[in-house]
């Protein structure tokens, strides 16, 4: 029984730490660099990722805005649809 937890452990975790390898070999074809190569789509979500004293984004928000509202404005995406945490209410991520 022991062997059989050990290796249980063993196969979860190799399948955990490969698991971001294998997303980013799989997708890496369907990542755009550019603005302008990106496909027109209908909407484009921006996942929360924090906030700088509760009323600033964080770097990777900031980007994550930035990148959206430039493919709203190229005519790439028709609506930007922001998610985050709004749990408290100081702290309010799509409001930012």
């Amino acid at each position: 029984m022991k062997k059989r937890s050990v290796f249980s452990f063993v196969f979860v975790f190799v399948a955990v730490a490969l698991l971001p390898i294998w997303i980013v070999f799989d997708t890496r074809d369907r990542i755009e660099e550019s603005v302008v190569a990106a496909t027109h789509t209908r909407v484009a979500i921006v996942f929360g990722a924090g906030l700088v004293n509760q009323r600033t984004p964080s770097d990777i928000l900031h980007d994550r805005l930035t990148v959206a509202a430039r493919l709203y404005h190229a005519g790439k995406v028709e609506k930007i649809l922001v998610s985050g945490d709004n749990r408290f209410e100081d702290y309010n991520e799509p409001r930012v």
